[in-house]
């Protein structure tokens, strides 16, 4: 199971102020799977597989699209350990234990 951080915006069409946030589309979407899932101020850790996340995120950028966004940007960071399981609790308790 990967660790992936995924951060995802969108520019609005000059003068548009109906559009939904960027941040309420990928929240909408992100429900719809069942990715335990961290928020953060600047992004979202998930964890789970990856072809799905990255099912979920072409979602994302093509609803954005449909709506109007003429510019959708990702930034994705994936950790995907194959020697052992690895788990956003087991990332947090590491960091943490070296503060």
């Amino acid at each position: 199971m990967a660790i992936i951080d995924i951060s995802i915006g969108a520019t609005r069409p000059k003068g548009e102020n109906s559009l939904p946030s960027a941040k309420t589309i990928v929240k909408e979407i992100l429900d719809t799977y069942s990715f335990k899932y961290v928020e953060s101020p600047m992004s979202i850790t998930l964890e789970g597989d990856i072809d799905e996340a990255f099912e979920m995120i072409r979602k994302i950028q093509l609803k954005l699209k449909d709506m109007g966004y003429p510019r959708t940007f990702s930034q994705i960071k994936i950790d995907d350990r194959h020697d052992k399981k690895g788990s956003i609790d087991q990332k947090l308790s590491s960091v943490t234990s070296k503060l």
